[in-house]
C-alpha cells in the first residue's frame, strides 16, 4: 500500500483525504424502545477520553505503516479525524424495576462518517490506511470488502448428493494390517489399516475456487476462543481497564461460544457468534474476524505484565480502593480457568459401530474377521472436547511430533473415528497428509494424502495437538489434554467462570469461598479437580492413568476416561496381527485442495 494522503508535522498525523458525508451522522434526538429504554447518540468531545483513544490507536496504526515505508513520524498521533467523520457515544437509559432500581446507564462509542458504523478504532484501522493511500487496491475493511462478507457466509461443508451422513452406521470397513515401507520421519511408527471403500464419500475432491470463501463456519459451541476486547468490553469497562493496565496490554478476552446465529444484512446473511466472556456478565455477537483460536494467541506476556502492575506495585492502592483494578483480576481469573479447560477432555454422543452381516460373508480371512468383529465391541463416539475445542468425525486437526521443527512440516491428520480400544485408550482412525503449495492463487495450502487410498492410520489421542483452521494454518501451539472429566463436570467447570460476573458499576463484592470436587478416574492412579473461589482449579496427581475396565460397559454418553500418553500404538492386540506397516512416499500421492469439515 503506497501512502500520498497524509500530512506528518510535530503535533501529529492528518490524513487529507475522505469519502466522510455528514448526512450520515446519526439523528441526536431521544428514541424510546418497547421496553421503555431510552436510546440516544451524543457527540463526543475532541478532548473526552473516548476521543483521545481513538486518535491514539488510529495515529499509532497509521504512523507504523509509514515508518514501515521509511517514512519519518515524530509524533504518532491522529490530529483529527478525516473530514465528516465523528464520534458518537450511543446512551441507553434503563427505566426502573418494580423495587426502583434501575440498570447502569450503558454508554458505547460509534465512529460514523461514510455510512457505515465503526464500533472501534481496530474496525476503523484498515479503512483509515486506505483513506491514506493511493487507492491503487480497494479498501479491505469488514465493511468495504466484499471477499470479507462473503466469508461470512458459512455454513457446514455441503455434501454432495451422492454422500451419506457420516453419522451414519459404518457398514463396510475393513482394518487389516499391512506389510509396507514407511518412507517418513524415524518417529513415525504408526500403525495402518487397510480400509475397503467406505459408505462415505471423501471430502478431499476438487472443489471450485469460489466456493472455499463460502467454507469459513470455523467455531462451534461450547468452545472456548479468544475475542477482541473492544467489542466484549461495554464502553465504561473499556475506559476503566484503560485506566487500570495502560494501553495494549490486553487485546483479547476469553470467551465461550455461546451461540452460531444466522442473521440478516444487505447482501443477505451473514454468520455471527454469540460470545460469553468469562468472568463478565456481557453476551456479545461477532463475525469470526474478532475471534481468534485459543491456541492461536499466547497472552503470557501480557498477564506477566499485569500481574506485577496489580499484585506488586498497587497492592497498597488495591486495599484502599476495592474497585481500581477490578475488570484486571477478572482477566487474569478468566486465563486461568481457560487454561485449566484446555487441560480436560470429555467423549460425547456414544454410538454402536456395525458392519452388515452380507459384508462378514465375502470376508475369507479369519484374522481379519476377527478384527472387524473386535472393532464393533469398541464404544465409538462422533466427538470429543479436546480442552478448548470441539472435534468431530471427519475433522481435520494437527498432530504433535518431536522431529518436525516447523509447522509446515507437521502432519494433519482427517479423523475417520473416534474410539475406546481394548486397552482402554482412546483413540482415532483416519487419513494422513501434509501441506502443499496453494493453487490457483488460492492462499489455502492443499494437502498432499501421506497413506494410500485404502489405508488408514490409527493414533493415541495424545498425538493431537489441536484443530487444523483454514484462516490459522500456522498455529504451532498444542492442546496438552491430560485430566477426562464427565460432559457434566466440564460443564460445571465453565459455567462457574460465567457466573463471577464483573459489574460496571458499585464496588466489587466479596464472594463466599466455596469448592467443586469433581470424581476422580475409576482407576487407582487418578486426578482430580476442584474448582476453586478465585477462578482456578486444583489438581491432584497420581501417577499415569487408565480406563477401567468397567467403561466399556458404561451406556452413558459421556464418560469419564483417560488419555494415553505413549506412542502411538494399534488398537490391535499384539498376539493377534502382524507388525506394523507403512505407507507410500508422500512425494508420489495427488496432491488434492484441502477443505477442513465442519459442523
Amino acid at each position: 500500500m503506497n501512502f500520498v494522503n497524509f500530512k506528518v508535522t510535530e503535533a501529529g498525523l492528518t490524513v487529507t483525504y475522505s469519502d466522510g458525508n455528514k448526512s450520515n451522522h446519526p439523528d441526536t434526538n431521544q428514541k424510546p424502545d418497547e421496553n421503555g429504554a431510552v436510546f440516544f447518540y451524543k457527540l463526543v468531545a475532541k478532548d473526552e477520553h473516548k476521543a483521545t483513544l481513538y486518535a491514539t490507536k488510529l495515529g499509532n496504526a497509521l504512523g507504523s505503516a509509514l515508518e514501515a515505508q521509511g517514512i519519518k513520524v515524530p509524533n504518532a498521533i491522529l490530529n483529527d479525524l478525516p473530514d465528516s467523520y465523528a464520534l458518537y457515544e450511543r446512551v441507553k437509559q434503563y427505566p426502573p424495576d418494580e423495587s426502583g432500581n434501575a440498570k447502569p446507564i450503558r454508554k458505547d462509542a460509534y465512529l460514523f462518517g461514510n455510512g457505515s458504523k465503526y464500533r472501534s478504532p481496530a474496525e476503523f484501522e484498515e479503512h483509515l490506511l486506505w483513506l491514506a493511500s493511493d487507492k491503487t487496491s480497494s479498501c479491505k475493511c469488514r465493511y468495504c470488502d466484499k471477499e470479507w462478507n462473503l466469508g461470512l457466509n458459512a455454513g457446514s461443508t455441503p455434501r454432495r448428493k451422492n454422500e451419506l451422513d457420516p453419522y451414519l452406521k459404518k457398514t463396510t470397513k475393513s482394518n487389516v494390517l499391512q506389510n509396507e515401507t514407511l518412507n517418513l520421519t524415524s518417529t513415525s511408527n504408526l500403525k495402518v489399516h487397510k480400509v475397503e471403500t467406505t459408505t462415505k464419500t471423501s471430502l478431499l475432491q476438487e472443489e471450485k475456487p469460489k466456493k472455499l470463501k463460502k467454507l469459513i463456519s470455523m467455531y462451534r459451541c461450547e468452545e472456548i476462543v479468544w475475542g477482541e476486547i473492544e467489542y466484549l468490553l461495554s464502553s465504561s469497562q473499556y475506559e476503566s481497564l484503560f485506566e487500570e493496565v495502560g494501553d495494549d496490554q490486553i487485546k483479547y478476552w476469553p470467551a465461550l461460544i455461546h451461540q452460531r446465529l444466522k442473521e440478516p444484512n444487505d447482501s443477505g446473511f451473514e454468520i455471527l457468534y454469540a460470545l460469553k466472556p468469562l468472568m463478565l456478565p456481557n453476551t456479545i455477537k461477532l463475525p469470526y474476524e474478532s475471534i481468534l483460536p485459543w491456541l492461536a494467541y499466547d497472552a503470557s506476556n501480557s498477564t506477566q505484565a499485569i500481574e506485577k502492575a496489580i499484585y506488586n506495585d498497587s497492592q497498597i492502592y488495591l486495599q484502599r480502593n476495592t474497585k481500581r483494578g477490578e475488570l484486571a483480576s477478572a482477566y487474569l481469573k478468566a486465563i486461568k480457568r481457560a487454561k485449566e479447560v484446555a487441560s480436560i477432555f470429555t467423549v460425547s454422543q456414544q454410538y454402536k459401530y456395525t458392519i452388515e452381516h452380507s459384508f462378514f460373508a465375502k470376508i475369507e480371512s479369519a484374522s481379519e474377521k476377527r478384527l472387524l468383529q473386535q472393532m464393533v465391541t469398541y464404544p465409538h463416539y462422533r466427538k470429543i472436547l479436546l480442552g478448548t475445542e470441539v472435534l468431530r468425525e471427519d475433522d481435520y486437526v494437527r498432530l504433535t511430533r518431536a522431529s518436525y521443527n516447523s509447522s509446515d512440516k507437521l502432519p494433519i491428520f482427517r479423523i475417520n473415528t473416534i474410539f475406546l480400544n481394548a486397552l482402554n485408550k482412546i483413540q482415532l482412525s483416519g487419513e494422513m497428509f501434509i501441506r502443499g503449495l496453494p493453487k490457483n492463487g488460492e492462499n489455502v495450502p492443499t494437502l498432499i494424502r501421506m497413506n494410500k487410498e485404502k489405508v488408514e492410520y490409527i493414533i493415541d489421542l495424545s498425538e493431537i495437538a489441536g484443530r487444523y483452521y483454514k484462516l490459522h494454518p500456522d498455529i504451532t501451539r498444542s492442546m496438552s489434554v491430560s485430566i477426562p472429566v464427565s460432559y457434566s463436570d466440564r460443564k460445571t467447570l465453565i459455567d462457574e467462570a460465567l457466573k463471577r460476573n464483573v459489574s460496571e458499576t458499585g464496588p466489587r463484592k466479596q464472594m463466599a469461598k466455596r469448592s467443586m470436587a469433581l470424581p476422580p478416574l475409576p482407576s487407582s492412579n487418578s486426578k482430580k479437580i476442584k474448582a476453586n473461589d478465585d477462578g482456578s482449579i486444583s489438581h491432584v496427581i497420581h501417577g499415569d492413568t487408565t480406563v477401567s475396565n468397567t467403561f466399556v460397559q458404561n451406556k452413558s454418553q459421556e464418560s469419564n476416561i483417560s488419555i494415553s500418553s505413549t506412542p502411538i500404538a494399534s488398537v490391535i492386540p499384539a498376539s493377534s496381527v502382524t507388525h506394523a506397516a507403512s505407507v507410500t512416499p508422500a512425494a508420489s500421492v495427488t496432491s488434492i485442495p484441502v477443505i477442513p469439515a465442519t459442523s
